[in-house]
C-alpha cells in the first residue's frame, strides 16, 4: 500500500518543483525588471537566505544545496548590481561575510511579497486547517530529507 502513495509523492514533488522553477525565472524576469537589473534565478534563493542576516560564503552555498564557485559566480553579479556586500564577519573579523544592500532588501522583500501573493492564491480555496496540515508535513519533510542525506538542512531560524 505505501508504494503507491511513494510514487504519488514523487510524482507530485517533481511536478510541484517544475511549478516552482517556471515560477522563479518568471518572478526573475518581473521582478527585475521592476528593478532594472537582470537576475539569473539563482539571485532569489541568495536573496532569501541573506535576508535572515549576513551568511559566510561556504554556509550559503550549503543552504542553497550548490558549490560555492556558484555562489561565487552568481554574487559577483549581484554586487554588480548593488544588491550583495561584503562585510567582516563579527567574531572572526578576518573573515568575509555576505549582507543585503537596502537595494537587496527591498528587492528581496518585493519577491517574497510576489510568491507569498501567488501562493495565497493558489491556496486561497482550502480550509485553514489543510493549509496548517500542509505546512507542518512540509516542515517535516524538509527536516527528515536534510537528516536522511537527501539535501542540506536549511536552518529557518535566524542567525
Amino acid at each position: 500500500m505505501r508504494d503507491g502513495e511513494l510514487k504519488t509523492i514523487d510524482l507530485a514533488l517533481g511536478r510541484i518543483l517544475r511549478h516552482g522553477q517556471n515560477a522563479v525565472f518568471l518572478m526573475a524576469r518581473n521582478v527585475g525588471d521592476k528593478f532594472e537589473v537582470d537576475l539569473s534565478a539563482w539571485a532569489f534563493p541568495i536573496l532569501a537566505e541573506l535576508m535572515g542576516g549576513p551568511l559566510r560564503p561556504s554556509e550559503l552555498a550549503r543552504r542553497i544545496g550548490t558549490g560555492r564557485s556558484t555562489v561565487t559566480r552568481h554574487l559577483q553579479d549581484m554586487e554588480s548590481m548593488d544588491l550583495v556586500r561584503r562585510v567582516k564577519g563579527e567574531v572572526d573579523r578576518g573573515g568575509t561575510m555576505l549582507a543585503l544592500t537596502a537595494k537587496g532588501v527591498k528587492l528581496a522583500e518585493a519577491s517574497a511579497n510576489e510568491r507569498l501573493a501567488e501562493l495565497g492564491r493558489v491556496l486561497a480555496g482550502w480550509p485553514d486547517e489543510r493549509v496548517a496540515c500542509l505546512a507542518a508535513l512540509l516542515g517535516d519533510l524538509d527536516y527528515d530529507m536534510a537528516r536522511g542525506g537527501v539535501v542540506p538542512r536549511i536552518s529557518t531560524e535566524t542567525p
